[in-house]
């Protein structure tokens, strides 16, 4: 399927991945304290293991940025647990994430209480300690869902509850103004990650990529969160998205000529 595309699209909230990277290595660089239990526990599911308690998580910190008026926005950073019945190969060690919030008025703009993200407690202790690299892709995923919201105005009636990125399987969820910028983000940083990775092989000069279509496809087709989205987005949202996936594409290019010039590919 080719899609077209609009040039005057609005872009993904923009957010510091280098810094949610950092987030994402911190929680697997201390998880591990986190998973000691008896040596026979070690290959239970973690909410099965003996010592587990249902407190169980640990805070990474503060982190700090501003929203999109530019106002300061700084919330602790927590580690939680959920199970999660029905992980697949694209979704296994990563229960969800949120962002609490509280509403004071009706109809007013949520305070930013705190980011977190679900490890799956599903999995094994064991299983865990020998997949951290998974564990940390999926978590820097979710951090960018979730610092998208840390970064929206989030208005409602009622408290701000868990817009979890692991829940939410009803077409109300995922057609959410909220959660659709929370995807374009995502898709669009799995969409560049793709056409990054295309260009270290080909060079971008080489490759002659135009943004008519078939680039952009074929990075969706290997959008995990495309994959998820698109079963349940209304088609103007997933136009929407498509749409805003271009122009970040579009904006990351000059990043990626210079990186990845065709000369480079050439004189080999």
């Amino acid at each position: 399927m080719t899609y077209d595309y609009d040039r005057t699209a609005a872009r993904p909230i923009p957010v510091d991945k280098p810094a949610l990277a950092k987030l994402a290595k911190q929680l697997v660089t201390e998880l591990p304290k986190h998973l000691k239990f008896r040596p026979d526990d070690m290959d239970q599911r973690l909410s099965w293991c003996r010592q587990f308690r249902p407190n169980w998580g640990f805070q990474l910190g503060v982190y700090e940025t501003t929203d999109v008026k530019g106002g300061y926005v700084g919330v602790p950073v927590r580690v939680k647990w959920a199970n999660m019945e029905d992980w697949n190969p694209t979704r296994q060690w990563i229960a969800g994430g949120g962002v609490l919030t509280r509403h004071f008025e009706r109809g007013g703009v949520g305070s930013k209480l705190e980011m977190y993200v679900k490890i799956n407690a599903a999995r094994t202790p064991n299983e865990m300690l020998t997949h951290l690299d998974r564990i940390e892709k999926e978590a820097f995923s979710v951090l960018i869902h979730e610092t998208t919201h840390l970064r929206d105005l989030l208005k409602g009636v009622d408290a701000y509850q868990e817009a979890e990125e692991g829940e939410g399987k009803d077409a109300l969820y995922y057609n959410s103004p909220r959660e659709v910028r929370a995807f374009m983000q995502q898709i669009a940083d799995e969409v560049i990650e793709f056409v990054e990775k295309e260009a270290k092989v080909l060079g971008v000069g080489t490759w002659g990529i135009a943004l008519n279509g078939r680039t952009l496809d074929r990075a969706l087709d290997m959008s995990i969160t495309w994959d998820r989205v698109r079963k349940s987005m209304a088609p103007a949202n997933l136009k929407l998205v498509i749409k805003g996936v271009e122009r970040a594409l579009r904006d990351e290019w000059p990043r990626l000529e210079k990186l990845y010039p065709a000369e480079d590919i050439n004189d080999e």
